[in-house]
């Protein structure tokens, strides 16, 4: 098979002593633009052939466009690939110190020549990597628009949605109040991730503490810029890992982390300790799995939760991170009228064995069944 180098076509026989390692790549031009045209076509045909559920379909709204890739994949066509068998040595009984003479004296002569070649193989290589990056980049945030509920937020009204089943701003603020005091005296802002109606904004604004909100939904977005705060609509780990490095003084997310896919979760802590600022603190509030209860209610009555995750997950993260104190603080304790009921004895009268032991039995089921539904990660680097 003959090998492509920057002069054209070069068959093998015209250089017998090359290595059969040689790279080789088609000596025919791609047109990236028809072989994308050619991809849509068939996508579009499947998707009217109801091959692909809607959800599959659904793009992000972003600006990206495949011809960004294009000067790369050209440079990559146009690179030349000749490597050469640089083995300076021989083993021929006899003849061996004279051919490893010549060879060497050959490449020495052919420095300038084999100075190109490196040249051109390591632009090929720097050319392929930026492409791959940037098409896993790409795919990176297809699959987040994909398996999270990104497309759910899009679809559904939000707003409505909280004002029925989140409970009021008035109870919201009541449960958030407690996590204020974690970012008094922060040596900068603090960015309230997923702010929703933007209860944590007003506690916050309340202390005096300067804050802004992140949402990606419009719904949301818009009602907290009726209240006057500065609201950004964008994904929340994309923020976060756009955020100049040491910019924020406190990082606040409150039930989001369910939303998200593990890849993101993962991405969400690097992400976060690398915004904040020395003496920073990151608070992520998400659903407790530990409380059996929640998952014969609030895990389920929202479409876009994806699952729980374990308290011992998210210390780990937080620690792999950089993250040097971590702890947890369990909130949302369901009422007690739900528990499991202990049983009684008659003033006076004393307790059998039996009762304790099932009265024992009967609290540590409630403390599995009937915990507290919240838990938040509490971190600083």
């Amino acid at each position: 098979m003959p090998t492509f180098t920057r002069g054209g076509l070069v068959e093998p026989d015209d250089y017998p002593g090359t290595s059969t390692a040689t790279a080789e790549v088609s000596a025919s031009t791609i047109d990236v633009t028809a072989l994308m045209r050619e991809v849509e076509a068939e996508v579009e045909r499947k998707r009217k052939n109801g091959e692909y559920p809607p959800e599959l379909m659904a793009a992000p709204d972003d600006d990206w466009d495949v011809d960004q890739l294009t000067p790369a994949l050209a440079k990559i066509r146009h690179s030349s690939i000749v490597p050469m068998d640089m083995r300076l040595t021989s083993t021929r009984p006899g003849l061996g110190p004279a051919v490893t003479l010549v060879k060497r004296s050959m490449a020495w002569m052919l420095r300038w020549y084999t100075a190109e070649l490196r040249r051109q193989s390591q632009e090929f290589a720097m050319q392929t990597s930026h492409s791959l990056d940037a098409l896993a980049t790409r795919v990176r945030d297809i699959e987040g628009s994909i398996v999270t509920s990104w497309q759910v937020d899009k679809e559904l009204d939000y707003v409505a949605f909280e004002n029925r089943f989140r409970g009021s701003e008035a109870v919201i603020e009541e449960r958030q109040s407690a996590y204020v005091d974690y970012f008094r005296d922060g040596p900068g802002r603090v960015v309230d991730l997923g702010c929703g109606r933007g209860e944590f904004l007003t506690l916050l604004s309340r202390a005096g503490i300067e804050a802004y909100g992140v949402d990606q939904n419009p719904g949301m977005a818009a009602a907290c810029r009726a209240r006057g705060f500065e609201i950004k609509a964008d994904d929340a780990i994309r923020h976060l890992e756009n955020c100049q490095p040491a910019s924020l003084g406190g990082v606040f997310c409150a039930q989001v982390l369910e939303h998200l896919a593990a890849p993101q979760v993962i991405r969400f802590f690097p992400a976060a300790a690398r915004a904040l600022k020395p003496g920073g603190v990151l608070i992520a509030e998400t659903l407790n799995p530990q409380s059996l209860v929640l998952f014969a209610g609030p895990l389920y009555v929202d479409l876009g939760h994806m699952k729980p995750l374990h308290p011992l997950t998210l210390e780990y993260l937080a620690q792999a991170a950089g993250f040097s104190q971590v702890q947890m603080r369990y909130s949302s304790q369901p009422p007690t009228q739900a528990s499991l009921e202990r049983l009684s004895t008659d003033q006076g009268e004393p307790v059998d064995g039996r009762t304790e032991l099932l009265n024992r039995n009967i609290d540590r089921l409630n403390s599995i069944i009937y915990g507290p539904l919240d838990f938040a990660v509490i971190a600083r680097l």
